[in-house]
């Protein structure tokens, strides 16, 4: 018999993450992260479903981003599946994936058709270099806020993490998979695959979309929906058994223990996130600029972060008119 408990539609408020949420709401917020997601879902995650929507408390999303961390995969897609089904059950995960993941695919396959022609325009360049700066402040800006309402002793464990993880993140698999399509499979050169790694990251969506795009030079649409199905549908599938085991369990000591020590980690990954991202696109004194100015802007302001990733573009475009950029 199947334990109640797990019903996404009957769930206790109690429950982390369920509050009464309809499929058309699942699917229309989850939407609004993926298609704002430039260089990455996992900013906008938090303040959609912490600030915005009032879904999760900050330690809530703390503890579920966390969680999502440890499972193979993309996080911001595992966050999707376990927060859909606690509210809705099997069709709540599909409604919540499906926002994330099917207009930002859309939009990838139209910017890949325009990117070769257009990406090494000076101006267009400069401006996507604005853009991946004000992204990095972005990122750093939600982790701080994350941390406000911290413990002493976790934001110390949050820290020394990040001496361990920065090194790594999302990014960490790229190297393994330019190994695959490039050195392994031959599926294309090396310039080939850097097109589509920046194409992946200036269009919206999880940085899995990287994978969409190789699908897609590899053999078109039906690659596209093929890779897409092979990278997704493995982690998903755990994570939403992983999710309603953790519900299942969620009384026991170690359990709760361990939901606890996940918070300092999911700030630690976004941290370490944020800084990837600064390292990469922060070339010249601007973009450190744009980048410290978006995080004190996240930090101090409710505004939409999307005013602040527009001003790094604009600043990036003069910046090149008038010799800033090299």
């Amino acid at each position: 018999m199947d334990d109640p408990s797990l019903q996404g539609s009957d769930l206790s408020p109690s429950v982390p993450g369920a509050k009464d949420i309809s499929h058309r709401d699942l699917f229309r917020v989850f939407a609004k992260i993926g298609l704002l997601g430039f260089g990455g879902v996992t900013p906008w995650l938090r303040r959609f479903l912490v600030e915005e929507e009032a879904w999760l408390s900050d330690r809530e999303f703390a503890e579920l981003f966390g969680f999502a961390s440890t499972l193979p995969g993309a996080n911001t897609v595992s966050v999707a599946v376990m927060l859909g089904d606690r509210n809705r059950g099997l069709t709540g995960a599909i409604a919540a994936l499906s926002g994330l993941v099917v207009m930002p695919l859309m939009i990838l396959a139209a910017v890949a058709s325009l990117y070769d022609r257009f990406a090494a325009l000076p101006d267009v360049k400069n401006a996507i270099g604005g853009a991946a700066a004000a992204t990095a402040g972005l990122v750093i800006g939600n982790a701080c806020k994350t941390t406000i309402n911290m413990k002493p002793g976790e934001l110390a464990k949050t820290f020394v993490l990040i001496s361990v993880i920065a090194v790594g993140g999302a990014t960490a698999t790229v190297p393994e998979i330019h190994r695959q399509v490039v050195d392994t499979l031959h599926w294309m050169d090396n310039a080939t695959f850097a097109n589509i790694l920046a194409v992946s990251q200036i269009a919206p969506g999880p940085n899995v979309m990287i994978i969409g795009m190789i699908g897609w030079q590899v053999a078109g649409p039906t690659g596209l929906t093929v890779s897409m199905l092979a990278i997704l549908a493995p982690s998903c599938t755990l994570a939403f058994f992983a999710g309603r085991a953790m519900l299942r369990y969620s009384t026991l000591h170690i359990v709760a223990a361990a939901r606890q020590a996940l918070a300092p980690i999911a700030v630690g990954l976004i941290l370490a996130s944020g800084f990837i991202l600064a390292r990469a696109a922060d070339r010249n004194a601007l973009t450190l600029a744009i980048t410290a100015g978006m995080t004190i802007f996240i930090i101090r302001t409710r505004a939409n972060p999307l005013f602040g990733l527009l001003m790094g573009a604009f600043l990036g475009f003069v910046g090149g008119r008038i010799g800033v950029f090299a």
